[in-house]
C-alpha cells in the first residue's frame, strides 16, 4: 500500500481506515490511529444498513469486512494486518511492534496467531448470540468453553509480566485481544478471572483513549443487551 509515516506518504491521497465503531474487530486499529495522533481518516460503516455491500465499499474490499484501510486503489484488511501495517508504517506507534527485537517480535506474533486460531472462535461463539450477531443459539457449553479458555490465557499469557507475553509495556498483542474480549461482556454477570481483570485494568490506564473507542458498544451493551436479559430473567 502507498499508505505510510512522514516520510514515504502520499500526501495526494487521503489514507482512511473504514469501521465498524460498535465492533470489537475494528477498535484495536481504531485505538492505535487515535493513540499515536496518525494522518488517517476514520470512516464508519454501518453494516446494519448493508453499506459494507454496496459497490462502492466492494470495490474497495471485496469480502466487504471492516476494518479495512484505503489509500486511492490500494487497500488492506484482517485486523491484525492493518495493525502490523500502521506500527510498522508509522513512527508514533511502532513501539507496540517492534520488529528490531527478533524474540519479541516473534512473540507477538504468537500471540496474534493465538487469538485468531483459538481464542476468537471461542469468545465469538458465546458472545454473537448475545449481542445479537449471530442466529446460533447461546448455551453453557459454549459459554464455558470461552471462560475457560480465557481464564487458561490469563494463566499462561499474563503470569509473568503485566502484559500479554510476559512483556513490561503493551503491545498490538494486547490491543489485539482485548478489543474481541469485550464480546464475552455481552453476558451481563460475566466476570473475568483476576488476573485477566486486572491486566484489563493495567491496559486501560496505558490507553485512556480506549474507553471512548469502545464508547458505542458499551453503549449498546447497556442500552439493548443487557436489559433484555433482565427482562427474560423476570419472565
Amino acid at each position: 500500500m502507498g499508505c505510510g509515516n512522514s516520510k514515504t506518504v502520499n500526501r495526494k491521497k487521503i489514507t482512511i481506515l473504514h469501521v465498524m465503531e460498535m465492533s470489537g474487530n475494528s477498535h484495536g486499529c481504531m485505538l492505535l490511529v487515535r493513540t499515536g495522533k496518525l494522518e488517517v481518516k476514520i470512516k464508519n460503516v454501518d453494516l446494519m444498513k448493508g453499506e459494507h455491500k454496496t459497490e462502492e465499499f466492494l470495490k474497495i474490499n471485496p469480502y466487504h469486512i471492516v476494518p479495512t484501510l484505503s489509500q486511492g486503489e490500494d487497500s488492506l484488511w484482517e485486523s491484525n494486518a492493518v495493525m502490523r501495517y500502521l506500527c510498522t508504517n508509522y513512527e508514533a506507534v511502532k513501539k507496540y511492534y517492534p520488529t528490531e527485537d527478533t524474540k519479541k517480535f516473534a512473540k507477538i506474533n504468537q500471540m496474534l496467531d493465538y487469538r485468531q486460531t483459538v481464542l476468537y472462535p471461542k469468545v465469538t461463539r458465546a458472545g454473537y448470540p448475545l449481542l445479537g450477531f449471530s442466529s446460533l443459539a447461546h448455551t453453557e457449553e459454549v459459554m464455558k468453553a470461552a471462560a475457560d479458555e480465557i481464564e487458561r490465557f490469563g494463566k499462561l499469557y499474563l503470569a509473568d509480566g503485566k502484559f500479554v507475553g510476559g512483556f513490561q509495556e503493551p503491545t498490538i498483542a494486547d490491543i489485539s485481544i482485548i478489543t474481541i474480549l469485550s464480546y464475552i461482556e455481552g453476558k451481563k454477570d460475566y466476570k473475568y478471572p483476576k488476573a485477566v481483570q486486572e491486566w484489563i485494568e493495567r491496559f486501560n490506564k496505558a490507553f485512556p483513549e480506549y474507553m471512548e473507542v469502545k464508547k458505542s458498544f458499551v453503549g449498546y451493551l447497556e442500552g439493548v443487551v443487557w436489559p433484555k436479559q433482565t427482562t427474560e430473567k423476570k419472565e
